[in-house]
């Protein structure tokens, strides 16, 4: 079992931005960060590659949750959502 927090998008909350324009300005851009971060942290944590993923959210998460399904879902279409 494992869970992974991530403080989403760029820019606000706790995170960071380098620069505005690291800064996400529609769903389509949020989707995609996610989608790096989301790929960076299998590469870097192997052992999570084959294990389900469960995407959620709360309040206006509910614009980012299913873009970040839409992309994954357009990046990886064979069905294997596992990252």
């Amino acid at each position: 079992f494992g869970l992974l927090f991530l403080d989403n998008p760029i820019g606000v909350g706790f995170s960071i931005a380098a620069s505005k324009q690291d800064i996400p300005s529609n769903q389509r851009q949020v989707a995609e960060q996610l989608y790096a971060a989301l790929v960076e942290f299998i590469e870097q944590n192997p052992g999570f590659e084959h294990r389900p993923v469960y995407i959620t959210g709360e309040s206006y998460a509910g614009k980012y949750v299913p873009a970040i399904g839409y992309y994954i879902l357009k990046e990886k279409p064979n069905g294997k959502v596992n990252l």
